[in-house]
């Protein structure tokens, strides 16, 4: 062959496997209305949203932002903003939230499908945007398996994170609000959307509040990093013979009122995971020495740490606060069994006292502030968690039924970096539903404060040594 013929062979081969490749209705909707659909943070957890109007409305669940005094949205992996909940409907779970127009200028408004008899037929395909789990902005596709007059079901694959996302059909209009999965014990299970006509009055009602209402700050929050801790100072942190485990627990050495706090950073919740485990390993290390055993056969407790686990959510540059409130005797029965302790002790009788318990606080809100100054979470969830104890022993019985708050919040580890030479103050304004209007305050410890900065020295290297990387590439 010609060197000019092989040449002209050499470029036209890989074309002609190019243009094999089709692009599927559904790569080509996802490529389209992507950006439009949003992560939502609500005070208990995340879901999706997508843009339905220029003006910035956002339709969602309702469950998703239940129970919230803050509602955040996450444009992109950049760009977080506050949103106002405009209106709700909690029987059909839909909610309309609003964003500062100017966020959300230029993206995809997605089409509503217009009302018809037939909104959606068994054995159409359609898919699924919205931000499961750990994941931001992934399409999942299938087919409609029922219409239902509330429901519309589907193979189409939803986990938790995906309520309140659209669901398209193949002409690119939003025919449904994604909600719920029914999952059995086997089996990837069935996913149930609302019929977009359901939202259809409550996204009436937030148009007609728009009138005259400020909308929400386009100030920019801090988003979740997409990076993961270094791997090694993991293993370092679990392998060390010694570490200050008090200074994570703010309770213990410092005053926290009624609430009960912790902290953790990454390194620290590593070394608690494998504490067990690397007691067992060494047991298994001492029997593999004696059968000869190959090092390359040898177990490793640290089999599990994978650069990939960023996608998971595992181990993120991160500091985790953990206010929960503490658990005690009610006055009236701290009362009553003082007196009776008291009585039988007089008399020189054994007295078993009735305990009844219960939450001492209840977590409403908190602040943090770094020097005087307001600073925003990460992200955060609330949660209720109930207390329910009936026990009887040699020393009395325990009775308790009750139901409070409790919170973890993510916080940017910046917000420890000393300056000018000195530690800041980072303090927690905890509001209590128990005692309105006089919330609990408090300073983190200094020890905690330079426990915290100094376990993120290596995730600090790292960033410099990635800088470094891209100025030698540029």
């Amino acid at each position: 062959m010609r060197p000019g013929l092989l040449l002209l062979a050499l470029v036209l081969v890989p074309s002609a496997g190019l243009a094999q490749r089709e692009i599927t209705p559904e790569a080509r909707i996802f490529r389209e209305y992507r950006d439009g659909v949003f992560t939502i943070f609500g005070d208990a957890g995340h879901g999706s949203g997508f843009l339905v109007s220029e003006s910035g409305l956002v339709l969602t669940n309702q469950h998703v932002v239940a129970n919230s005094k803050y509602i955040r949205v996450q444009i992109n992996d950049s760009t977080k903003v506050a949103a106002h909940l405009l209106a709700a409907d909690s029987a059909q779970d839909v909610a309309v939230l609003w964003v500062n127009p100017s966020v959300v200028a230029g993206l995809p408004v997605l089409r509503i499908a217009p009302q018809r008899e037939e909104l959606a037929f068994e054995g159409e395909r359609v898919l699924a945007i919205g931000s499961p789990l750990n994941q931001r902005k992934i399409v999942t596709s299938g087919i409609v398996s029922k219409v239902e007059e509330g429901a519309i079901i589907s193979d189409v694959n939803i986990n938790p994170g995906n309520s309140g996302g659209p669901l398209l059909n193949l002409d690119g209009e939003v025919i449904a609000i994604n909600t719920f999965g029914e999952f059995g014990p086997v089996g990837p299970g069935v996913s149930g959307s609302i019929p977009i006509y359901l939202a259809l009055p409550t996204l009436d009602e937030a148009k007609r509040r728009l009138n005259g209402s400020n909308p929400p700050s386009a100030e920019l929050l801090p988003v979740m990093p997409r990076s993961i801790f270094p791997l090694k100072a993991l293993e370092a942190a679990a392998t060390a013979r010694w570490w200050d485990e008090d200074a994570y627990h703010v309770s213990k050495i410092g005053r926290t009122g009624n609430f009960e706090v912790r902290v953790f950073t990454p390194p620290f919740l590593y070394r608690k995971e494998k504490q067990s485990e690397l007691e067992l390993a060494a047991a298994r290390r001492e029997r593999e020495g004696r059968a000869g055993a190959r090092p390359e056969d040898a177990y490793s407790p640290f089999e599990n740490l994978k650069s990939w686990l960023q996608y998971a959510g595992e181990y993120a540059p991160i500091v985790l606060v953990q206010i929960s409130p503490k658990v005690g005797e009610n006055t009236a029965s701290a009362i009553i069994n003082a007196l009776g302790a008291a009585a039988a002790g007089y008399a020189g009788t054994y007295y078993r006292g009735h305990h009844v318990l219960e939450f001492k606080a209840d977590l409403h809100d908190v602040t943090f502030e770094r020097d005087g100054e307001r600073i925003a979470e990460i992200q955060r969830g609330m949660i209720f968690v109930p207390l329910d104890v009936d026990i009887a022993s040699y020393y009395g019985f325990y009775y308790g039924k009750d139901l409070a708050r409790a919170g973890v919040f993510a916080l940017d580890p910046m917000i420890f970096e000393p300056r000018d030479g000195a530690w800041p103050q980072v303090f927690l304004i905890v509001e209590d539903l128990k005692k309105p209007g006089n919330p609990t305050q408090f300073a983190l410890p200094r020890r905690t404060v330079e426990r915290i900065w100094a376990d993120f020295a290596p995730y600090r290297e790292q960033l410099v040594a990635d800088t470094a990387r891209l100025v030698v590439v540029n």
